[in-house]
């Protein structure tokens, strides 16, 4: 593999990583600090609550988690 495609080889998995990684903290976070009552941010314009998908979008699929599963290891392959 030449410099430049491997060079941006790591730049993909390192974005790739440092995105997960953030999506976790925040979600950490976010379960940690909301599960009682909203916080109102800006009264009336933005309250963070927080909820729970066990579906896709918009809660599409939620008695059929295998489906999730079974799309994404066809993706990743």
């Amino acid at each position: 593999m030449d410099a430049p495609r491997s060079r941006a080889a790591r730049v993909l998995f390192v974005t790739a990583f440092l995105a997960y990684g953030l999506d976790r903290v925040t979600k950490i976070l976010a379960e940690a600090s909301l599960p009682g009552d909203p916080i109102d941010l800006i009264p009336g314009v933005l309250t963070l609550r927080f909820t729970t998908n066990s579906g896709g979008a918009f809660s599409i699929g939620q008695s059929a988690p295998w489906f999730f599963v079974g799309v994404s290891a066809v993706v990743a392959v």
